[in-house]
This record gives structure tokens, sequence and C-alpha cells, in this order.
């Protein structure tokens, strides 16, 4: 899909790092553009000489609506909320409304490979770029990851654009169509926003909405919800199980991966990564199924295999003090994937947890830790302390609180012994104490950093 902006105006709402890529494009095709965030110019100040620069205009401290005045395109970052001032009234004015994927789509000459679900995505997509990468098939990686496909839509013209997308990002497709979409799982998660479990995964399944017959959905086999959720779509349908299955797809069984995909049968060879196998192997296998539908060979997916250690921040080992293993998981914002985490790991566990609460119910975390039994403390942290320290008190689990990362790291270390894990897992989003989860895994690495260096 290849279009010219007919568009005299824009109005860019939200002015994060896809804010700033969109505007910047917008301004390059030739459109005239003004960005607005509810933070105040304060917070913008390394930006701003950025935007006088490129002239593009800029409101910050509130959402009035009288910027709409002369717009005929609304662009929304990922996350801006349908309750915002400008949305509604955009909504009434009839003003075109687009999100940063849509737009892009517009202008993407090559297919897409679209990776979503509540965990896992970041994991998939980098792992199918590698395979990708491997077999020395031109592609971008983009998207939720962290760059912006907007700033790079424009920069390939054969190969595959390999993106993560979240849930924020999908509320606001209308053409966007993936060749292959990836659906890794689906639990609860940013019901601080959607309210439901319905809502969020109507959300989700927008990935599949324009998807046609010669196109593929790559899914987890082990979630009913998934497959019944995407029966009326007219897609391909491969799965990836831990269990065989007798569908298209692939499976996991002594050490191989067995897969049937078109007229094709065979087997990838995995080498166990040690004590992060469990939860990369999904993840894995997913991936695989990407690179076989590309006809990509066997021996070049194992190689990625077997090389693949993770992604930053997302089940990390950092280093060890003494005979304790640092886990940097910070990536982990809800508590389905600090049950993952706890149950990967052999081992005794000393866990960091805490943070803004998304309006989970922390309740199947809990006894999860107390039906696991390989947790000997908790360390709890940021705005859920209270909440949590009730939930220990309850299932008689030991736990301490810390007031900053610091303190709680230096807790858990004095808690710990020779031998065990300490997890930063918090099940919550950084915001109360970080600016984003990466921030929050960045100091938690700088802590380790200075622990070590003091040779305690």
């Amino acid at each position: 899909m290849d279009v010219n902006l007919n568009f005299k105006k824009a109005l860019v709402l939200g002015l994060g790092i896809s804010g700033l890529s969109i505007a910047e494009f917008l301004k390059n095709e030739g459109v005239n553009v003004i960005v607005n965030d509810y933070k105040t110019e304060d917070s913008f100040k390394d930006v701003i000489p950025l935007l006088k620069e490129k002239g593009i205009d800029f409101f910050f401290g509130g959402h009035p609506i009288e910027l709409l005045q002369d717009v005929d395109l609304l662009v929304l970052s990922p996350g801006i909320p349908k309750t915002n001032p400008i949305y509604k009234e955009a909504i009434k004015r009839n003003i075109k409304i687009v999100g940063e994927i849509e737009l892009a789509y517009w202008f993407a000459k090559v297919p897409i490979i679209a990776v979503t679900g509540t965990k896992g995505k970041s994991t998939t997509t980098t792992l199918i770029g590698e395979i990708l990468n491997e077999a020395k098939i031109d592609n971008i990686v983009a998207g939720n990851i962290g760059l912006p496909f907007i700033s790079v839509v424009k920069n390939l013209n054969k190969g595959y654009f390999v993106l993560e997308v979240s849930s924020f990002q999908l509320e606001d497709i209308e053409n966007f169509r993936p060749y292959i979409s990836v659906f890794t799982n689906i639990y609860p998660d940013h019901l601080d926003r959607y309210g439901s479990m319905k809502e969020y995964i109507e959300a989700k399944e927008r990935i599949f909405m324009n998807q046609k017959e010669e196109d593929f959905a790559i899914l987890n086999y082990d979630q009913d919800i998934i497959k019944k959720i995407v029966k009326k779509y007219p897609v391909n349908k491969l799965y990836f199980s831990e269990n065989p299955i007798k569908e298209c797809g692939i499976y996991f069984d002594k050490n191989k991966l067995i897969y049937k995909i078109k007229n094709q049968n065979g087997f990838i060879n995995t080498s166990p990564n040690g004590l992060w196998n469990r939860i990369l192997l999904k993840n894995f296998m997913a991936a695989s199924l990407v690179g076989l539908i590309l006809g990509i060979d066997e021996k070049v997916i194992e190689k990625v295999g077997d090389k693949f250690k993770g992604i930053p921040f997302a089940l990390e080992k950092i280093d060890a003090i003494n005979g304790r293993v640092f886990v940097n998981d910070s990536k982990a914002t809800n508590p389905i994937s600090t049950i993952s985490a706890i149950k990967s790991i052999n081992t005794s566990i000393v866990l960091i947890l805490g943070g803004r609460n998304k309006n989970f119910d922390f309740t199947e975390l809990f006894e999860n830790i107390k039906q696991n039994g390989n947790v000997k403390y908790v360390v709890l942290i940021g705005e859920t302390k209270n909440i949590m320290r009730e939930l220990a008190k309850y299932y008689d689990i030991p736990y301490e609180e810390a007031n900053t990362l610091e303190e709680a790291v230096r807790k858990a270390y004095y808690l710990s012994d020779f031998g065990d894990v300490i997890l930063l897992s918090p099940a919550c989003a950084s915001f109360d104490m970080f600016e984003n989860y990466k921030e929050r895994g960045k100091a938690f690495n700088d802590i380790v950093e200075r622990l070590k260096n003091e040779k305690i």
C-alpha cells in the first residue's frame, strides 16, 4: 500500500518516541504539523529545539480542543486513552483519526510479520529478526519493541518488516494487514485501560481482522481462548505447543521441535539453554514457524536457537556476587509473567516485587509463590506494597519492605544465601518510580554493579 498524503494539517497527540517520529514523518511529507502532550514544556526541553528546527508547532500542558482548528488528520501515539477530550471532539467533527502503525502501513512496500500477545512479544520478535538475519533475508525489526515503525517504513524495498504490536497500537488500525501474524498468548493485562478481559481480547484479536486466505496466523495451541477467537478469520492457521498436536504447526518432543507445515514434515534440534530454556521454548517455536513458512532451512533456525540468550530485562542473568545470581526480569509488568519466571527457576529465590498497579488481582501470584515453594523471601517496593503485604501475611510468605529499588536489592542480598537467585520480577508497571521498565531494569543493573564493586 503506497499513498500520497492529501492532508493539510495534522495534530499528533502524545509526544513520546513514536509521537516525535510521526511528526517528523508527516512534516517531511509536506503536511503542517502540531504536536500536543499533557506534560509541560519542562518535560520536552531536549526536544523543543528539534521541533523548532523542523518547523513543527507544539502545545504542552493540556489538551485544549482549540488545537483542532483547521486539522484534518489526528494521529494518536500508542496508549492515548479514548477519554481524551481532543479524541472525542475529533470524532464529533468527523476528522480522520489514525494510529502510528496504520499510518506507517500506508507506506509499506514489503510484507509484514506482526507479533502480539501478553508476554513473549519482544523475545519472539527478536528471534524472528535473528532467523531472517541468519538466512540473509533483508528485514527491519520495529514497532513496540522500541523503534517506531513510522521511522523506518521507507527504509526497506525488499524483505520483511518484523513488528512487535501492542493492544494499544492495534486499537487504531483500519487496513493494517500482516502477511504473518503471531499471537504468543493472552492473559489479564492493562485492565486499568480496558476495564475487562473481554475488551482486552477484542483489541488483541484485531491483528487478524484484515488477513486473507493467503496469509498466516501462528497461534498458541495451549490456550483455548486463542483457538476460539481466530476461528472466524479466513487466515491459514498454524499452531505451536509444548505437547504433541495433530494440527499443522510445531511441538516439542525430546529436545526436538517436530513440525508439519504445508506438505512438509521435519524437525529442528534444540539445545537446552539451561535455566531459561522453559521460558524461551514457546517463543522459539513461534519464530521457527515463521522461518519455515518463509522457506528457511532448519539448520539456519537451529543455529539461531543455539546462540540466542534472550533479550535485555527479560529473565536476563546479570551477574553473580558471592554465589548469588542476579536476574533482571524488569519486563515482567503483570502477575502471569512473574509466575512464569518463578516456575522457570529451579533454585531458591529472593523475589523483588511491586510497582504501579494496572488493576490486577495479585491473589493468583501469591498462591503460586506459596505453592511453588522456591521463593524464600519477597521484598516489596512501590505503590502495591500495602496490597502485597496483606497477601504475604495471608499466605504466610516471609517478606521485607523497601522504599527504593536500591534498598530492595541490598535487602535481597542480605536475605539470600550462596546458590540463591535474586530476581527482579515486579509483576507491575514501573511508572510509580521510573519512566518505564527499561529505566527500572537499567537501575537494577547499576545497583548490582555497585554492589559488586563494594566487594561485600
